[in-house]
């Protein structure tokens, strides 16, 4: 939802690329589309591309603004690694307000889910990063102001991997209370762990591990009316 009315749908299709073209099993068709309601869900808008600068979108989170229905969205993008082999990258624009795609990490896992909270402090952004050694760690990066701080590490695994886990992080939000949780099997281990923040995602406590072991990832969380939060 946008606001009490106006809704938002965002799926994807994958078409298959020319020849020679896209990378991996997404070539240059396969891309996000949006479609958006003013009536609740009664009628919907003519679907439209994420973004008109890329050709290959994928993995894409949203989260309302509330400001004339606007919305944050962020996804994976594989514009340069279509046609050059460059390493896939993230960007993120304001949808509906007419705003350039701004680039917000250009070495990201390949196909890794996202997770975009509101915080007190702008919102706040989790993603597998991807370091030239191959390490695929948890990064945040934080959208004030509208402009994206420089991204930062939600904690240092260390997990070295050449290849996509497919295995992505969760945030969830409750007033400034952040809960964070994600998958890596760094040093053969693999496990899920959580951290907490109380002050917006500025700081985060100690990772806790969550699982039994061999977890499988594939992680969500909720917080509870309580003030529990529940892990999946």
């Amino acid at each position: 939802p946008l606001s009490d009315t106006d809704l938002m749908a965002v799926w994807f299709e994958n078409n298959p690329a020319p020849a020679g073209g896209g990378h991996d099993h997404h070539g240059t068709g396969y891309h996000a589309r949006y479609s958006l309601s003013a009536d609740s869900g009664a009628t919907w808008s003519t679907p439209q591309r994420i973004t008109g600068e890329s050709a290959v979108t994928e993995f894409t989170t949203v989260l309302a603004l509330g400001q004339n229905s606007h919305a944050l969205v962020a996804w994976l993008d594989g514009r340069d690694r279509a046609t050059n082999g460059a390493v896939q990258k993230l960007y993120a624009q304001t949808l509906l307000a007419d705003g350039a795609d701004a680039l917000v990490d250009p070495s990201v896992c390949d196909c890794c889910q996202l997770s975009l909270v509101r915080t007190g402090d702008g919102a706040l952004l989790a993603y597998r990063g991807r370091t030239k050694d191959e390490i695929r760690d948890i990064r945040l990066a934080r959208w004030r102001d509208g402009k994206w701080e420089t991204p930062r590490p939600l904690h240092d695994d260390g997990w070295q991997i050449n290849a996509c886990p497919v295995n992505g992080p969760r945030l969830v939000a409750a007033g400034e209370r952040i809960a964070a949780v994600w998958f890596t099997a760094a040093q053969n281990d693999a496990r899920v762990q959580a951290k907490f923040s109380a002050d917006g995602g500025a700081t985060f406590g100690p990772a806790v591990r969550l699982d039994l072991g061999r977890p499988q990832g594939r992680v969500d969380a909720a917080w509870l009316p309580d003030g529990a939060a529940v892990f999946i």
